[in-house]
């Protein structure tokens, strides 16, 4: 989630008046579908609704590919139901193809094609659209509503609220324009887990702080992270197992700015000399391409490394230094309120004994 910019600052007070109309409309909004007033659909295959409950919230992407891994293990065929990048779009709703651009359907359902291709990801107006697509076109074992945690049709089995480090720190609970939660903390106790974006070490070091925002909703907290197992040139070409020890910078989204450092950190042996960050869906232009190379050459770096949203973004436009980008697994580390992990918990919930085995606690995107 991206931290409260001056204009939020700046005009809190009438930001923070409309900002409480926000939160009225949500509160009639769930009340009237809790009365059944107003109806929400059921879809025909089990659903999963998994997303942040700030806008921008990092690791949506991450924790749907690996829920997708974990369906494909299953056995099953899943689906992706998922709001379109540009709602103006005239074809909509629509499937995912091979030939899509990032530019076309956004960057997270490119790298979500990209990661599973045996998976089929439908896009629409909205989540709900896509998922009455998938329900009309395809015979899915189960339908994942990707980052749309905040959405109230079609109804779904299970429901992950995802947050970050940003989203337990001085924004808590200010709902948009104020600040980015899409609706108040309350809607969390619609939550059946709450997975936290946080490192192993981060997660002690604000252990006090996670227990003061989140033991309130009695709840199941498992924290998961990214970690790099290799690079690949570009964003998905030949791997490579390190640099051999030479220099870098890294380029990485706000959103996953801090476990790209130390993904990168822990599998190449050094630091990077210099993060050049930038915001999400970030298009990089003429000028950006020329200051990564000018400061490249100055600290003298033979190398730009990057997650791989911002490899794609780089790789056709620098030729040197060399743009690699970091391959990501999911590991889930440590927890409040379980005795067991994520993956055991997440077979239990769908009635899985342990005769095929969970996903391990690094598995993969």
């Amino acid at each position: 989630m991206p931290t409260r910019n001056r204009l939020q600052k700046r005009f809190s007070l009438p930001l923070r008046l409309a900002a409480a109309g926000y939160r009225i409309f949500h509160r009639i909004r769930t009340s009237l579908q809790g009365k059944g007033i107003v109806k929400s659909e059921t879809a025909v295959a089990p659903s999963v609704r998994v997303g942040g409950l700030s806008i921008g919230c990092g690791g949506t992407l991450w924790l749907t590919s690996w829920l997708l891994g974990w369906a494909v293990h299953r056995g099953k065929f899943p689906i992706v139901a998922t709001k379109a990048h540009h709602i103006w779009q005239s074809d909509l709703p629509r499937v995912v193809e091979t030939s899509d651009t990032p530019k076309s359907i956004g960057m997270d359902k490119y790298l979500l094609s990209s990661y599973r291709p045996e998976t089929k990801i439908i896009i629409g107006s909205t989540v709900s659209r896509a998922a009455a697509a998938a329900r009309d076109r395809f015979s899915a074992d189960m339908v994942f509503l990707h980052d749309d945690f905040s959405g109230r049709t079609p109804k779904a089995q299970a429901n992950l609220a995802i947050l970050d480090v940003r989203d337990l720190a001085e924004d808590w609970n200010i709902v948009f324009p104020a600040g980015w939660f899409r609706e108040t903390v309350e809607s969390l106790h619609r939550a059946d887990a709450i997975m936290l974006y946080i490192s192993e070490l981060e997660f002690k070091a604000r252990q006090t702080l996670i227990r003061k925002r989140l033991e309130q909703f009695k709840k199941p907290v498992f924290s998961f992270s990214i970690r790099a197992w290799r690079l690949r040139r570009g964003a998905f070409g030949e791997p490579a197992a390190d640099l051999n020890e030479e220099p870098y910078l890294l380029v990485a989204s706000e959103q996953d700015d801090d476990m790209a450092f130390n993904a990168a950190t822990e599998l190449l042996g050094l630091r990077p000399r210099m993060r050049y960050v930038v915001p999400q869906h970030h298009i990089f232009n003429k000028q950006q391409f020329e200051f990564l190379h000018r400061e490249a050459t100055r600290l003298r770096c033979k190398h730009i490394v990057c997650t791989p949203g911002q490899a794609i973004g780089l790789v056709d436009h620098i030729e040197t230094p060399h743009v690699w980008s970091l391959e990501p697994h999911v590991t889930f580390g440590p927890r409040l309120h379980s005795k067991i992990t994520f993956p055991q918990w997440w077979d239990i919930a769908w009635g899985y004994s342990d005769i095929l085995g969970s996903p391990s606690n690094d598995t993969d995107c």
